[in-house]
């Protein structure tokens, strides 16, 4: 919405990208990292996010389970990927999103003193990037979607239980048991 333009510009962002009037691909362009927490369940973000990558650029998917086909997809179009499994811990997952890097990030992050946790915060690294006249632009994405927390147990539950129920070799399978488990309880 209007009012989160602000507070996005407040966090860093040079540009923000609202999903729902400009598609990220069409402004965002050749970066070397895509950490992708949505996979290609909604929209085909996943497919989407590989357009946006350079040559030999990495894609991260994060959950695993939320695009089966992304290692040949990426393959397919000519990029490093990867996969992070992590716990489901709010701690760690709080600050996940949607992350687009150049490797103009890169240095940054070298020199960025650890924060909160003695960890070293892209937060803070990409508030330098974009207090910088002279560096790259910082964009952000206004996303209205559904979205769990997964660092509450249930959240999680209800988020694998959602995406499940979306795929097409899980969904058609589990929607039935589903209907018969919850007319038990």
């Amino acid at each position: 919405s209007e009012r989160n333009l602000d507070y996005l510009r407040e966090l860093g962002a040079d540009e923000v990208v609202d999903y729902r009037t400009q598609r990220f691909e069409e402004v965002v362009q050749k970066v070397d990292v895509v950490v992708d927490l949505i996979g290609n369940v909604h929209d085909d973000t996943g497919t989407r996010s590989l357009d946006v990558l350079r040559s030999d650029g990495l894609y991260l998917n994060i959950p695993t389970g939320s695009w089966p086909g992304y290692a040949e997809a990426c393959e397919a179009a000519g990029v490093r990927y990867s996969r992070i499994i992590i716990e489901p811990d709010g701690q760690n997952l709080a600050i996940i999103g949607r992350y687009l890097l150049t490797h103009e990030i890169f240095p940054v992050l070298d020199r960025t003193e650890p924060g909160k946790g003695g960890e070293i915060q892209i937060t803070d690294a990409l508030n330098e990037v974009a207090a910088d006249d002279d560096n790259v632009d910082v964009y952000g994405v206004i996303f209205r979607g559904r979205r769990y927390d997964t660092g509450d147990k249930l959240d999680y539950i209800k988020a694998i239980v959602q995406l499940a129920s979306d795929r097409d070799d899980l969904g058609p399978d589990l929607r039935p048991w589903i209907k018969d488990f919850a007319a038990n309880l």
